[in-house]
């Protein structure tokens, strides 16, 4: 199991993302993927796009959250070390029935892929959900069909 960890980092202040380098490096261990939400996350300056690819370089995988909403823009893609793409729940709650965004879905499933990252279907809450983006080639979903929300502790009694 990969443990996942969600920040938001202020715009202006580069403190909390030099905390999660120590966090990357110290106690996490490789294969930390950090998700980000973009609108609230990075600032575009070279600083930041150093320290994503020192923390990138000692094994953190960082992920683009709520793709294809707000600020989530494809330069981001070749401007970040990213490495997942999680596609924002607003497109996956009415797949299959709903064919714009089946057809938003899998394009991003396929340009994701076509750019060697791996992608996650955030909010799939049925089973047809789940068989489309199966289908789809989806790598990863997450959403109550699987479980709700719980506290650290359980999971780890899940395992």
């Amino acid at each position: 199991m990969r443990a996942q960890y969600y920040v938001g980092l202020e715009k202006q202040n580069k403190t909390p993302l030099i905390r999660r380098e120590v966090v990357c490096r110290r106690g996490r261990g490789l294969g930390t993927l950090v998700s980000a939400d973009m609108e609230t996350s990075f600032t575009h300056s070279e600083s930041t796009i150093d320290i994503l690819s020192r923390l990138s370089a000692t094994g953190c995988r960082f992920a683009i959250d709520d793709f294809g909403t707000g600020y989530s823009s494809l330069s981001y893609l070749k401007r970040f070390p990213i490495h997942v793409l999680k596609i924002d729940r607003s497109f996956v709650r009415d797949i299959p029935d709903d064919k714009d965004d089946a057809a938003i879905v899998s394009t991003i499933v396929a340009m994701a892929h076509s750019l060697k990252l791996e992608v996650i279907a955030e909010g799939v809450e049925t089973e047809e959900q789940l068989g489309f983006l199966r289908v789809c080639g989806c790598d990863g979903m997450q959403g109550y069909f699987f479980s709700r929300p719980l506290p650290a502790e359980e999971v780890v009694r899940l395992f």
